[in-house]
C-alpha cells in the first residue's frame, strides 16, 4: 500500500508539471495573485496605500484616519479569461506558410472579491482604527479543452483540464495615528483555500484506455500585515504596507481511475512589500496622481513536494490618475506592469479605468481593466517547445461602500 500511495504522488506530480503547460500561466501552478480588492484599486492600475484604498485589506493604517466613522465596502468581480495557442508551419521544403491555431477557448468567473468593515474614532485625543475584511488572494481558476485529429481530421482524443479554487484571507486590523499626518496599522490574517486539480484523457480508439487524475488539497495558515501612512506635505501622501511569508499546509488527495491516496502538503507562500505616493497637485482641476510599487520574493517559496522549483521574484509598477468633473464625478485610469514568478522575462502589461457613482446612502464603484502577454511554452518552461500562448486577460470590480 506505501508502494501504491508513492507511485499515486509520483503520477500526482506529474499531473501538476502537465498542467502548468496546460491553463494560463500561473493558474496551475501556486495561483494567480489578484491583487486588487476593490474598484477604487483597480480603476488606478493597482494603487492605494497612500489615499482611497481599502483601510483594512490595502492599507491597515488607513484604519486612524477614517474620521470617527464607519467604513464598510463589498467588491464583486467578473472575470474574462482567452488562451490562444498557435505554431509555425513549414513545407517540406522548410519555408514558413503562416501559423496554425492549435487552441482557442475562453471562460468567465464571478466570485465575491472581498468584504471590509471598519471604525474610526479618538478617545484621548489619539485616532484609532479596529476592522475586519475577507479578500481572496490567489485564483485557481481555469478550464482547457484540446481536441486530437488525425491527418484526416478525425477526432483522436480529447484532453481535459480543469482548475477550481482560490486561496483566501480573513483578516483583523488595529490603527494608531499619534499625530495627524502619520499613522500606523498591524493585522493578524488567517488564510484558507482549496486548489482542485483534475485531467482527463479520452479516446476514440477502443484498444487505449481512457485516464483521469485529480487532485485536491485545502490549505491554511496565517500570515502577519503591517502598514505605514504619512502625510508629508499638503499635497503629498506615502503609504507603506507589508506581510509576512505564509505557511500553508494540508492534505493533498490524488485519485487516478477510481484508486485513491493522499498525503501531507506544505506550501510557503513568500513575503510582500509595497510602498505607495499620492500628488494631488495645484490646478484648476482638482486631480491625483498614484504611484505604487510592489515586490514578491517568489523564489524564496517553499514547497515540500517541489523543493527544486524555480520562481522569480515579481516586480509591479502601478500608476494611476483621478480628475474630478463636474458634480465631483472621479474619472480614474491606470496602468500597470508585472512580470510572471515563472519566468522575469514574460510581463503582463494592463491599462483599466473606473469612476464612483453617488447612489442614496452609499456609493457606486465600478472599474474594467484590460490585459494581454505573449509568450512560448519554452520560455515558460525552460525547454524547446516553440507554441506561441497569447493570454488575454479583462475583469470588472463592482463595489459597493459607504460614503
Amino acid at each position: 500500500m506505501k508502494t501504491f500511495k508513492i507511485m499515486l504522488l509520483l503520477a500526482a506530480t506529474m499531473l501538476s508539471a502537465a498542467a502548468a503547460r496546460a491553463g494560463l500561466l500561473e493558474y496551475s501552478n501556486y495561483g494567480y495573485p489578484l491583487g486588487q480588492s476593490d474598484a477604487f484599486g483597480l480603476a488606478l492600475g493597482g494603487t492605494g496605500l497612500a489615499l482611497g484604498g481599502d483601510p483594512v485589506l490595502a492599507n491597515p493604517a488607513l484604519l486612524a484616519q477614517g474620521g470617527g466613522r464607519i467604513q464598510a465596502q463589498v467588491t464583486g468581480s467578473t472575470a474574462w479569461l482567452q488562451e490562444k495557442r498557435t505554431r509555425e508551419v513549414f513545407d517540406s521544403y522548410d519555408n514558413s506558410v503562416g501559423l496554425n491555431t492549435d487552441l482557442l477557448h475562453s471562460h468567465y468567473h464571478y466570485d465575491l472579491r472581498s468584504l471590509s468593515l471598519g471604525y474610526g474614532f479618538k478617545p484621548g485625543g489619539l485616532s484609532l482604527g479596529f476592522g475586519l475584511g475577507y479578500g481572496r488572494e490567489y485564483s485557481f481558476d481555469y478550464d482547457y479543452r484540446l481536441e486530437k485529429r488525425d491527418a484526416f481530421y478525425y477526432l483522436t482524443e480529447i484532453q481535459t483540464i480543469s482548475g477550481q479554487g482560490n486561496i483566501s484571507r480573513l483578516t483583523g486590523a488595529v490603527s494608531l495615528a499619534p499625530l495627524s499626518f502619520i499613522s500606523f496599522g498591524l493585522g493578524l490574517s488567517r488564510m484558507s483555500g482549496e486548489q482542485r486539480l483534475s485531467t482527463e484523457y479520452n479516446y476514440t480508439d477502443p484498444s487505449r484506455t481512457n485516464y483521469r487524475l485529480a487532485t485536491t488539497c485545502q490549505y491554511q495558515g496565517n500570515r502577519l500585515e503591517a502598514g505605514l501612512w504619512g502625510r508629508i506635505t499638503e499635497r503629498i501622501r506615502l503609504g507603506f504596507s507589508a506581510h509576512t511569508k505564509a505557511k500553508l499546509t494540508g492534505t493533498l488527495k490524488t485519485e487516478r481511475n477510481g484508486a485513491s491516496g493522499d498525503t501531507s502538503r506544505s506550501v510557503t507562500y513568500p513575503a510582500e512589500y509595497a510602498m505607495g505616493l499620492a500628488y494631488l497637485p495645484a490646478n484648476d482641476f482638482p486631480a491625483s496622481v498614484f504611484l505604487e510599487y510592489r515586490y514578491t520574493p517568489w523564489q524564496r517559496l517553499a514547497d515540500n513536494l517541489n523543493p527544486g522549483h524555480r520562481l522569480n521574484a515579481v516586480n509591479r509598477y502601478s500608476l494611476g490618475i483621478e480628475h474630478l468633473v463636474a458634480n465631483s464625478l472621479p474619472l480614474r485610469f491606470g496602468i500597470s506592469y508585472a512580470n510572471s514568478y515563472l519566468n522575469r522575462g514574460i510581463g503582463l502589461a494592463q491599462a483599466s479605468l473606473g469612476t464612483k457613482i453617488p447612489a442614496g446612502p452609499v456609493a457606486l464603484g465600478v472599474a474594467a481593466s484590460f490585459g494581454r502577454r505573449s509568450y512560448n511554452l519554452g520560455q515558460a518552461y525552460g525547454h524547446s517547445d516553440v507554441t506561441t500562448v497569447t493570454e488575454s486577460l479583462a475583469e470588472i470590480l463592482l463595489t459597493v461602500s459607504t460614503k
